[in-house]
């Protein structure tokens, strides 16, 4: 899958924004899933950035979680 998160000082530490569960078929090989995962990136980030940028979220641990 893939996961967007805040970066802070941890490797892949910070409050996770949003994530996109793909699956692992037994056919694949590195390129179809490295290309099924790319498919979620790129429906996922401009969600995330418009998220973002609202400020229509608040941060719970590692959580970011929408309002309402």
């Amino acid at each position: 899958g893939c996961t967007v998160h805040f970066v802070d000082e941890m490797l892949d530490g910070g409050p996770i924004i949003a994530q996109s569960i793909v699956p692992v078929l037994a056919d694949d090989s590195e390129e179809t899933l490295s290309a099924r995962i790319l498919e979620q990136e790129h429906l996922l980030y401009p969600e995330t950035v418009a998220l973002i940028s609202s400020g229509n979220y608040y941060v719970v641990g590692r959580r970011v979680i929408k309002k309402e």
